[in-house]
């Protein structure tokens, strides 16, 4: 009985963690988001750095859980996205695409941060490095093609060659260098938490 009792404490706990740092990682997004510089239709954000940041802390359900509250939350009014604009018109309209990108961006991130997880030597830093990269690579390739999509189909009139001129091309320098701050950070963060035993090393 106190053998039960202790795996259903632990089993509690594990739960309240996960509950807990999917709250606040939402909340990380709502504070970073919002931060932008306005150079066209799309602005340019730290939007996908945090999404970035969250797939370091937490599983691929859970970072898009996150991403999701953080989107319901902007659409019910809380002024989170960039430039600190909120509403169901930003989530819907045609830039929307990107910000319900966050969603398989946060999922295949945090799913390359975890294979990477089983390479942790220092002999193959270059190689858990090489995997996170390819996995934030991959979910903002999705991105890109869900909001251009969406986009190209929201604007009438618009050509996929345009869209990407506009919403695409002038993004991806910015974009890398939110990959390679997110490398330093991500890691660093994860390490910090668990030193402060927020996180469990297993999941590393």
């Amino acid at each position: 009985m106190n053998k039960e009792n202790g795996q259903e404490s632990k089993a509690g706990n594990s739960m309240t963690r996960q509950m807990t740092m999917t709250a606040l990682m939402c909340a990380l997004l709502c504070v970073l988001c919002p931060v932008s510089v306005p150079i066209g239709p799309v602005p340019v954000s730290l939007g996908v750095f945090a999404v970035y940041l969250v797939s370091f802390v937490l599983e691929p359900l859970q970072a898009a859980l996150a991403c999701l509250l953080y989107l319901l939350l902007g659409a019910a009014g809380l002024p989170v996205f960039a430039g600190y604009q909120a509403g169901v018109a930003r989530v819907l309209g045609p830039t929307g695409g990107y910000l319900i990108g966050y969603l398989p961006l946060a999922l295949i991130a945090a799913r390359g941060v975890r294979m990477s997880c089983l390479r942790t030597t220092q002999g193959s830093r270059i190689l858990r490095y090489g995997l996170q990269t390819a996995a934030m690579l991959l979910g903002l390739l999705l991105l890109y093609i869900l909001g251009t999509a969406y986009f190209v189909v929201s604007m009438e009139g618009m050509t996929v060659g345009k869209a990407l001129g506009i919403c695409v091309f002038p993004f991806i320098p910015f974009d890398l260098l939110k990959i390679a701050a997110a490398l330093v950070a991500g890691n660093a963060l994860y390490t910090a938490l668990v030193r402060a035993h927020l996180l469990a090393p297993s999941v590393r």
